[in-house]
């Protein structure tokens, strides 16, 4: 019960002291790098690959899918 009461006498600290974590919480979240946020794009992988004699329908079902043999 102490320190609620302490606190409540000095409410001017508690607002400083909230001042201070809020602007060092956002000199932190500006000096973050972009690495530190998660890279949620697909990841996306081109294959080129000859068949010759093949249509292109025929090289995507036959070579971009694997076969169940």
């Amino acid at each position: 019960m102490n320190l609620v009461t302490s606190l409540l006498e000095n409410r001017f600290l508690v607002l400083l002291a909230t001042g201070v974590l809020i602007a060092a919480g956002i000199l932190a979240w500006m000096r973050l790098p972009i690495d530190a946020f998660p890279d949620v794009t697909n990841t996306q992988v081109m294959i080129l690959s000859k068949a010759p004699g093949l249509a292109a329908v025929d090289v995507e079902q036959r070579v971009s899918y694997p076969s169940n043999r």
